[in-house]
Parts: structure tokens; sequence; C-alpha cells
């Protein structure tokens, strides 16, 4: 439940109430962002330090005061509970309308750079494909051999395989007589 504006007029201080004050919508909207980095700043050590304080109990003393006041609980002081909660509300308003401004300009900073991008890549030429090669559109490419091919002389043409008949026919009449 949100803490009404009149509690926290009633529990604030002057100062620390005109603070509070600026986190509320209209306010809080016309900040810059510096501005309001450092309020959110300041909220959130008055926050810590009011939170600090009520988890300390505000016990001061010795030894014994404080193994007193571990024994009977924490204070239960309402206006201190209701100054923390004062404090962490305004910090929490305040610090999403810096999350909102931190989101815009992560986009504005985005879409600016992605402008350029598209821009650059509309200025640039057309890409220049290589030639589909000697059967473009017919499957995969032979890889055509580096070395050049060995030329036979044409007088050997044939020559090695009459060879080869005359070795087999003198085999065939080595055993016959004549």
């Amino acid at each position: 439940m949100a803490t009404a504006s009149a509690v926290e007029r009633r529990v604030l201080t002057a100062a620390e109430c005109e603070r509070v004050v600026q986190s509320y919508a209209p306010a809080l909207n016309a900040l810059k962002r510096k501005e309001l980095v450092t309020l959110v700043g300041w909220l959130r050590r008055q926050s810590a330090k009011w939170r600090g304080q009520e988890r300390r109990g505000g016990t001061r003393g010795g030894k014994a005061a404080s193994s007193k006041a571990a024994a009977a609980g924490p204070v239960s002081r309402p206006g201190q509970a209701a100054k923390r909660k004062a404090f962490a509300d305004a910090l929490k308003r305040a610090t999403a309308r810096l999350d909102r401004i931190v989101a815009g300009e992560k986009r504005a900073a985005m879409s600016k750079s992605m402008a350029e991008a598209l821009g650059r890549k509309r200025a640039a030429k057309a890409a220049k494909h290589p030639s589909g090669g000697r059967r473009s559109g017919k499957g995969p490419q032979p890889i055509e051999n580096p070395k050049p091919r060995r030329i036979v002389k044409g007088s050997k043409i044939g020559s090695i395989s009459q060879a080869t008949r005359n070795a087999q026919a003198r085999r065939d009449n080595r055993g016959k007589k004549k």
C-alpha cells in the first residue's frame, strides 16, 4: 500500500520532504537525467541510513544495554518505519523513471547506429559475383588438372601391343619343330 503524502509531510523534515516531492510524477518527469541521477543517489543514501537505523534499533550503550535490547527484540518506532518507507517508495519511483530514460537513450543510440549501417549498405556498390564456369547450372564443377597432358609420339602408338604379340608368338612356337 502506498504511503499518503500527508503522512510523508508529517514524518519528514522540510528539506527531506522537498526532495521526496520531486519523486512524484509531474516534477519527476520534468527532471533532467543528471538531476535525476543525483536525486536517486540522495534517496538511496537516505533509505540505507534509515534502514540501518531500523535494523540496529537505535540502541546506544555498552554490552549490557545491547544484550538487554537484543533480548527485548527490536524497538518499534512507527515514525522511523514510516520515514524509511517514504524514502524507499520515493527511491522506487525515481529509479523506475531513470530506468525508462536510460532505456530510451539506448533505443535511440541503437536506431541511430542501425540507420547508419543501412545507409552504408545502400551506398555500397553491388557485389560482383564470379561466373559459373564452363558448365554453369550443371552441378559441381570438375577441378581442372594443372599438369600438362603427356603427348605420345605417333610411332609409339601400337608398338607396345605389337611387341607383346610377338613375344607371345615366340613362347607358343618354342617347342615346335619346323
